[in-house]
């Protein structure tokens, strides 16, 4: 297979960001077993990693991973945006959302088609990342999010 499957999560007892295979241990623990141990001639430590952190490698373009749960904003310097990498189960792919567009995915669990204009502009391509700059992700940099939250309440009112 040439496609690169890869994960990461946040380590329970050191809150570092582990990379490598995912998968459920015995006990019932998800763990990450680092890409770098993970051989057929020794046996591999796994890593219990929190279950909510758990991003999926989605493509790697000018040497820069990108996974699900990255938030970055467009690079158009008269109106950025901010976007953040999600899978969309109806649509079986990654696309990156608007915030609020993330933030209503995330409550009602599904896409508004009618709403949503960046399932197709913002899908996971070339051409589209050329023009993002990763500014954090949804697990370190919650207040990414919380913060446009507030200045779309604020426009409502």
């Amino acid at each position: 297979m040439k496609r690169k499957i890869e994960f990461r999560g946040k380590n329970t007892d050191s809150d570092e960001w582990l990379y490598g295979d995912l998968q459920r241990n015995a006990y019932g623990l998800i763990v990450v077993i680092p890409s770098s141990e993970n051989d057929c001639k020794a046996i591999p430590s796994n890593y219990e990693v929190d279950e909510n952190s758990i991003g999926q490698f989605v493509k790697e373009f000018r040497g820069k991973k990108f996974y699900e749960g990255d938030i970055a904003i467009t690079k158009d310097p008269d109106e950025p945006l901010r976007v953040v990498l999600t899978w969309i189960e109806e649509n079986a792919m990654f696309a990156w959302l608007t915030v609020q567009e993330y933030l209503s995915y995330k409550r009602n669990d599904r896409i508004d088609m009618n709403f949503t204009l960046l399932l197709t502009c913002y899908a996971v391509s070339d051409d589209m990342l050329k023009d993002l700059k990763v500014i954090g992700n949804i697990f370190d940099n919650r207040e990414l999010l919380d913060e446009d939250l507030n200045t779309l309440n604020k426009l409502k009112k």
